[in-house]
């Protein structure tokens, strides 16, 4: 995710994506990630902004891109409902079948606790 702050203020979550059997640095690298930043800077010139990174862990299924996307997705559409994102494709419908629950543990603001999509019992 990338993150905005200005002054001692929380941080701002501008942006979230995803890597999927690359590196982040390779993805910063990118054209798109470079024309965002530029807008970024052009639109909060005030802002410094820093890059946050999370690791997925799956217990009793393999990761797999549709995985990785669905998760992408699920974070973009619950952090949408506090503040617009700039991911402009993905938050109008999520299209997931498949039963999650996401524990963001360590750093993980602005992003909720937990999110849960799907039907769980006990």
């Amino acid at each position: 995710m990338i993150l905005g702050y200005f002054g001692s203020s929380h941080p701002k979550l501008f942006y979230i994506g995803k890597v999927y059997q690359s590196y982040v640095s390779t993805r910063l690298r990118q054209s798109d990630h470079k024309r965002r930043y530029l807008r970024l800077k052009s639109e909060h010139p005030r802002h410094s902004f820093q890059v946050s990174l999370g690791a997925v862990e799956f217990e009793g299924c393999r990761i797999s891109a549709q995985r990785i996307d669905q998760i992408e997705t699920m974070l973009i559409y619950t952090a949408n409902e506090t503040q617009p994102l700039i991911n402009e494709r993905k938050w109008l419908t999520h299209r997931i079948s498949a039963a999650y629950h996401i524990q963001n543990c360590g750093y993980r603001r602005p992003l909720p606790k937990e999110i849960h999509l799907g039907l769980f019992t006990k």
